[in-house]
């Protein structure tokens, strides 16, 4: 009897034993990854080696401290496949007057958004810039979201890459991949908010500087002196909806209408 009641107990522990590995197990797989605060509040937020300075791994968040910034600089972060790292506001982050714009590059699978705070609708507020953001490098699964412009003398997103040919993959060595703008609000900008490329036809330079899986939706353009405010050259499968254009052409001969 006493060893019956010995091989009872065994087994029960050695259930709840298991039964105790598998939560955990279960409980890993979906746990997040970890916060890192960013921005003292003024000056430059500037990561040239955004990945190894602050040790990111996949499904970890980069949250900015609310402040007024002169640029911000992200650069070197790639997430694994079926992850993302995020980039968030945790306030108003006000970008400008500076001369030099925000630039990202070389990012694989990276979120930019700025609803990371209640109640502030577009939590990065870039104004009064020559130009908004530059973005270069090798771009893949990289999404900007909820951004604010004010006031931009040149491009508000200026995207290019000549070191890139095409060829024929998907590869980010080859083109820009899966690039989303999605929820701007752009006002007063004098020239075009989305330049991705320059304006050479590929019978001029060839298959560099490509873009496959675009989407641009629920953007706002109010006031630019051009007609072109989405200038998208050598772009493959573009899902171009649900954006918003008013007061444009100013300085344009085009008629608008």
């Amino acid at each position: 009897m006493k060893t019956l009641h010995h091989l009872i107990l065994h087994s029960f522990v050695l259930l709840l034993t298991t039964f105790s590995l598998l939560l955990f197990s279960g409980s890993s797989v979906k746990a997040q990854g970890k916060k890192v605060f960013v921005g003292s509040g003024s000056g430059f937020i500037d990561y040239p080696n955004a990945q190894a300075t602050l040790n990111l791994k996949d499904d970890d968040t980069v949250v900015i401290n609310p402040g007024k910034y002169k640029l911000m600089n992200f650069r070197n972060i790639t997430a694994s496949p079926g992850h993302k790292i995020t980039i968030i506001n945790s306030g108003l982050v006000e970008i400008g007057p500076d001369p030099s714009p925000s630039t990202f590059s070389n990012l694989t699978n990276v979120d930019i958004r700025g609803d990371g705070a209640p109640g502030i609708e577009f939590g990065f507020y870039l104004h009064d810039l020559i130009r908004g953001i530059s973005i270069d490098g090798v771009m893949s699964g990289v999404y900007f979201s909820y951004f604010k412009m004010v006031n931009i003398v040149d491009y508000g997103v200026f995207f290019y890459n000549p070191s890139l040919v095409y060829n024929g993959t998907n590869n980010n060595t080859s083109l820009f991949y899966d690039i989303k703008f999605l929820h701007f609000s752009v006002y007063n900008i004098k020239t075009t908010f989305l330049q991705l490329g320059l304006f050479g036809r590929v019978m001029d330079d060839g298959l560099v500087s490509m873009f496959r899986k675009l989407e641009v939706a629920y953007c706002t353009v109010d006031y630019s002196d051009q007609q072109d405010v989405f200038h998208l050259s050598k772009v493959l499968e573009a899902n171009v909806h649900h954006n918003r254009l008013s007061h444009l052409g100013a300085n344009d001969y085009r008629h608008t209408g």
